[in-house]
């Protein structure tokens, strides 16, 4: 790391370790360079994501380089899992925040038998990714909470009676939108319509909004 430090005019920071590591890791291929390679590009083992990483990192390598590791299948595994706990950990707050045992339907969640890809209004890509969340005219009431879902393509909230701001949160938390709908609610404050340019339709009317800003950026 001292090498690093010293190429970089003394500027430690995890982007330029990772970079070393990782042509050092193409380069010089095998166990100790790449597992390197990976402890010091994948985030701190106490992040949330610190496992999704391992498990992306050793795939690419097994698949593109020839470098199988023991345990990549039970790192992809947990990865899952914790992926899998993390999601339904935030569509249960959603539930709970938005009124969840008054809405007209609610089929399926908070079901421990049932994935939530199988919950009504929710649905999955082929990895099992969330990729759209249609809640429409379901009675949905209170504060709308952030959903931290980066495979989010179509969102439809539409005709309910959901409340507070939006700032930013579909701009931070929600990149791969292509179709948002919170119309006919009751959202107040300055409407905060920053999408990215995957964002082809978004629908805020009929709100209480009292200013709007718009900003498109390139994710």
């Amino acid at each position: 790391d001292d090498a690093v430090v010293a190429c970089h005019e003394g500027i430690y920071e995890k982007n330029h370790i990772c970079n070393v590591y990782e042509q050092i890791c193409i380069e010089y291929p095998g166990a100790l360079t790449c597992d390197a390679a990976a402890k010091k590009c994948c985030p701190h083992p106490s992040a949330r994501t610190h496992v999704q990483c391992l498990c992306d990192f050793y795939t690419y390598t097994s698949t593109h380089m020839g470098l199988g590791t023991e345990s990549v299948d039970e790192i992809c595994r947990d990865a899952e899992r914790m992926q899998s706990t993390a999601v339904k950990k935030q569509l249960t707050n959603f539930y709970k925040q938005t009124g969840g045992d008054k809405w007209f339907n609610y089929t399926g969640w908070l079901n421990d038998t049932m994935h939530y890809c199988d919950w009504y209004g929710v649905a999955c890509n082929d990895n099992g990714d969330i990729s759209g969340i249609n809640l429409r005219k379901n009675n949905l009431t209170g504060l709308f909470i952030n959903l931290d879902l980066p495979w989010l393509q179509t969102l439809d909230l539409a005709e309910n009676k959901l409340s507070g701001t939006t700032n930013m949160i579909f701009a931070l938390f929600l990149r791969k939108l292509e179709h948002i709908d919170i119309s006919d609610n009751e959202f107040s404050g300055c409407a905060d319509l920053t999408f990215s340019s995957d964002t082809l339709h978004a629908n805020f009317s009929r709100n209480n909004f009292t200013c709007a800003s718009f900003k498109r950026y390139n994710p």
